[in-house]
């Protein structure tokens, strides 16, 4: 097998983009990431290789522009900074998006991804019936917490302002809401929020995977005769060497084995070519068509197990379950499906880049660059 890992253990940071076909072995220049989201073909979209830069040059930080109506908001990154626009109009545009990429959220997640600095979610509930008498949101009252979603209406502006995609799932924030599978999307939602926290470091390396905007829930994968893989949340990204991220969240009330064989299928998907591609000869697995940027380096997505709902005894023993559980994958012991687990908590303490990550392939928990890095080209 061969490998080039970089020593830069920020390199999720500052690589840039090769083009879709580039060769993955090939040098990676640094360069800014692109602006906006980037993702595969869903509902019709298509993306397509970003080119590679020109010159070599430290990136500036991005700063996304999102719209909501008439207005633009600025500012609206993953680093949390509580907004100082008129009217609030900057923390509703963020309600909006969470609302429209996780589903569902209560308050209280609200004020710890919007205003953490405040002492109260006073600020969150303002917004959220300022919102609710535009007829933009709803919440069921049956729940404590109250879980908050969004309505059609506000699905369709939050769309209109380039806070969200079309989803390629029918299943509206306001089924969640009402269903037994409510605490299970608040968990990804907590998720969704821990990530893309950035948060302080003694050695100012950068801690928060993405952004909020950046998750895609429940995205279905068909396995032909086999049914459908379906992850808790798809991650499109912008760093060149992790375009996407699978992220599972397991609370720990499926068994280890349902967990283990979701993971299976994963490895299964990874080299699925479907039958419409067989009947004209293609050979290309399935995730080549709907990542192609990941396609372009031959590398398929890393996959994130997230553990959370028990005590950290509880979830200790459950990680090193998992991962003794998937060491013996074909696509694990290749390298060529990387698995990392770690725990909700260390996520909210240390950041989703730090080294929280344990993975089959080593002893100590990891940063993800190292993971992202160690993976082998796809070979089938």
């Amino acid at each position: 097998m061969t490998s080039a890992p970089t020593t830069d253990p920020a390199a999720l940071e500052y690589r840039a983009a090769p083009p879709a076909a580039a060769d993955p072995t090939a040098s990676l220049p640094t360069a800014p990431p692109a602006q906006g989201r980037s993702q595969g073909p869903t509902a019709g979209n298509t993306c397509a290789p970003v080119p590679a830069p020109t010159a070599a040059v430290r990136p500036e930080p991005v700063v996304p522009v999102r719209r909501v109506g008439e207005r633009a908001v600025r500012g609206a990154d993953s680093s949390l900074t509580p907004a100082t626009t008129e009217h609030g109009v900057e923390h509703e545009a963020r309600i909006l998006q969470i609302l429209a990429c996780t589903r569902v959220a209560t308050p209280h997640q609200l004020h710890a991804w919007l205003t953490p600095t405040a002492t109260d979610t006073s600020t969150v509930r303002k917004h959220l019936n300022r919102l609710k008498r535009a007829g933009l949101v709803a919440v069921t009252t049956e729940r404590r917490p109250n879980v908050w979603f969004l309505t059609g209406t506000g699905l369709g502006e939050a769309r209109r302002a380039g806070l969200a995609e079309p989803r390629t799932t029918a299943v509206t924030g306001e089924h969640v809401a009402a269903s037994p599978a409510y605490a299970h999307a608040l968990a990804v939602t907590d998720t969704a929020i821990a990530f893309s926290r950035r948060l302080p470091t003694e050695d100012n390396l950068p801690t928060a995977l993405g952004e909020v905007g950046d998750w895609e829930v429940e995205v279905a994968h068909p396995l032909g005769a086999a049914g459908l893989l379906v992850p808790d949340a798809v991650l499109h990204l912008r760093y060149p060497e992790l375009p996407h991220a699978f992220v599972e969240v397991d609370r720990a009330t499926m068994s280890l084995g349902r967990l283990v064989t979701k993971v299976a299928t994963y490895d299964r998907y990874r080299t699925l070519v479907p039958p419409r591609a067989r009947t004209i000869g293609e050979s290309v697995p399935d995730w080549w068509r709907r990542y192609p940027r990941a396609a372009g380096q031959h590398r398929f997505p890393p996959l994130l197990i997230v553990l959370a709902g028990k005590k950290a005894d509880v979830l200790a023993n459950r990680a090193a379950d998992v991962l003794s559980g998937v060491a013996t994958l074909r696509g694990v012991r290749s390298r060529q499906l990387a698995v990392g687990v770690a725990t909700l908590a260390d996520v909210q303490q240390h950041g989703a880049l730090s080294a929280v990550w344990q993975t089959p392939w080593w002893q100590e928990p990891v940063r993800l660059a190292r993971i992202v890095q160690h993976r082998e080209p796809h070979s089938g």
